[in-house]
């Protein structure tokens, strides 16, 4: 990849990650948000971010994951799986920015 696209796609990273920890420190600590659309909106996301662990998130598996992401981004190992070294396509990471591998991966990981 090059150096141009990465350093867009560590910012875009970036807001994501910040934006989502917002909204699910919002939802952990006053269970609603300011409108029901955007509580929706934020309840959908949170909903898909646990649903890997069956339970949800708490604030300190949030902030590590996060931690983890921005590391990965310092060491240049963001978007790439972790397990075959593949790019993790972006639509996955706006799905789940703290995301360590692939689809197929995971896949073949259950």
């Amino acid at each position: 990849m090059n150096k141009i696209f990465l350093a867009g796609r560590k910012i875009q990273a970036q807001h994501i990650l910040v934006t989502k920890d917002n909204s699910s420190s919002s939802i952990s600590q006053s269970g609603k948000t300011d409108t029901p659309a955007a509580g929706l909106k934020v309840g959908m996301r949170y909903a898909h971010a646990s649903r890997a662990a069956d339970k949800p998130l708490s604030r300190a598996d949030i902030l590590f994951k996060v931690e983890l992401a921005l590391a990965r981004m310092e060491n240049g190992d963001y978007g790439y799986c972790a397990i075959c070294r593949s790019e993790i396509p972006i639509e996955e990471l706006e799905t789940d920015p703290s995301t360590v591998s692939c689809q197929t991966c995971r896949r073949s990981d259950n």
